[in-house]
């Protein structure tokens, strides 16, 4: 039931959070149990079955980001929903991280020598997947969008110093 062009007037009201190039980033602050939640809405589907496809490899891609290339990656649920006749759209569900450990957050309140600790810290992430590709026989490679805003600090304090060692999620 969300309105696309208000989603905030939908049925189930929702907040944009932030806009990729195929994906608007949701919350739904008022429906209970979703409120440590974000909602990405990715691509449409004519069909189920071409979304459970894209289902399978968005799942498959993330396993073996994490598992085979190394990079954390923040648990994610997928969905699909029917929208109408001709219409499923395919959702990925995160835990929410607070707003200010989004990478290009982290640019407005670290200090320019942690900025450079933080892109050190991504670029030796999509290293790792390079090394997968370069070493793997299987002719299968692996790509990440490397923007700042796909990657995240995971850390319970506010504005946590940014070492070589601060986790990263993607």
């Amino acid at each position: 039931g969300i309105d696309t062009a208000h989603p905030d007037r939908s049925r189930t009201p929702a907040r944009v959070l932030a806009f990729g190039e195929v994906s608007a980033v949701l919350a739904f602050d008022s429906v209970p149990g979703a409120e440590n939640w974000v909602i990405k809405r990715l691509p449409v589907f004519v069909t189920e079955d071409e979304a459970r496809s894209h289902k399978e490899l968005a799942a498959r891609y993330v396993d073996l980001i994490a598992r085979a290339a190394g990079v954390d990656v923040q648990p994610t649920e997928f969905s699909i929903v029917p929208a109408r006749p001709g219409l499923v759209v395919f959702y990925a569900a995160q835990q929410r991280l607070p707003p200010a450990h989004i990478g290009s957050a982290v640019l407005r309140w670290a200090s320019d020598a942690e900025c450079l600790v933080f892109f050190d810290a991504v670029l030796q992430r999509v290293e790792k997947v390079w090394l997968f590709n370069r070493t793997n026989g299987n002719g299968l490679e692996l790509a990440l969008d490397s923007q700042l805003s796909n990657w995240a600090i995971v850390s319970q304090e506010d504005n946590p110093r940014i070492t070589p060692d601060t986790p990263l999620a993607y």
